[in-house]
């Protein structure tokens, strides 16, 4: 039934706009059940989870880490702190968030405290990409 769903998404995507697709997928809160995330690995280059932590040396494609800007919402040094870990370790850190605004969900940080993530980040010197290109950039190295 849930890779019904995937099908019918990607259907209704394309039907809504030829030619575009999903690429990668983010799990629901909870990890993936193993038949689940098998069959998902059909539909996406990639799948996401939760974690809180970074994603370094092998990585499980299927169920990649990512980091809730929301856990840390109150204190952005703990995610600069991370950024520079993964700088030092030569990671890949996925930032996961589901809104920003002036008044956020509980899910969700301001524009202000997303903005001072981004920006370190990018002084750190890591590349900034969406999770299938920065997938695709691995390849090719």
């Amino acid at each position: 039934m849930f890779e019904e769903a995937i099908v019918k998404n990607r259907e209704t995507l394309n039907q809504l706009v030829p030619g575009a697709e999903f690429k990668s997928f983010s799990y629901p809160i909870s990890p993936p059940r193993p038949l689940t995330k098998a069959k998902i690995a059909n539909h996406f280059l990639c799948c996401r989870g939760s974690g809180q932590t970074l994603n370094v040396g092998t990585a499980d494609l299927n169920q990649l880490s990512a980091y809730f800007l929301e856990k840390s919402r109150n204190s952005v040094q703990s995610v600069k702190d991370l950024i520079d870990s993964n700088r030092q370790v030569r990671g890949w850190l996925i930032f996961a968030t589901h809104d920003i605004s002036d008044k956020p969900t509980p899910y969700g940080c301001t524009p202000e405290f997303f903005e001072d993530v981004v920006q370190y980040a990018v002084s750190s010197g890591a590349r900034i990409l969406p999770v299938a290109r920065a997938l695709e950039a691995m390849r090719r190295i």
